[in-house]
């Protein structure tokens, strides 16, 4: 008799232990499923973040090329104005 009892606490004990064993899994899967989720959105945003870094890229490329442009237009046009302003004074000048 005194066996069956010692036999059924441990009965009782490994359930209660399974149980713990079972709760602490469910927990660490569902942590990992939470971190594969971060994970997977870090990834995302890391690739959004480099196609925007790509995009500004260009911009700046389409920017400086619009800038250098300006600056050229810009010394012609101010060659021309010295070169009218040169032709203006030498004809008062005569």
């Amino acid at each position: 008799m005194e066996n069956y009892e010692n036999l059924k606490q441990l009965t009782e004990q490994l359930k209660k232990d399974n149980e713990q064993l079972k709760n602490k899994l469910e927990k660490e899967e569902s942590m990992t499923k939470d971190l594969k989720s971060i994970i997977l959105k870090d990834s995302v945003v890391k690739e959004e973040a480099a196609k925007l870094i790509e995009s500004l890229e260009q911009v700046v490329k389409k920017q400086k090329k619009q800038i250098e442009e300006l600056q050229r237009v810009d010394s012609v046009s101010r060659f021309s104005e010295s070169s009218s302003e040169t032709r203006k004074s030498y004809c008062c000048f005569k």
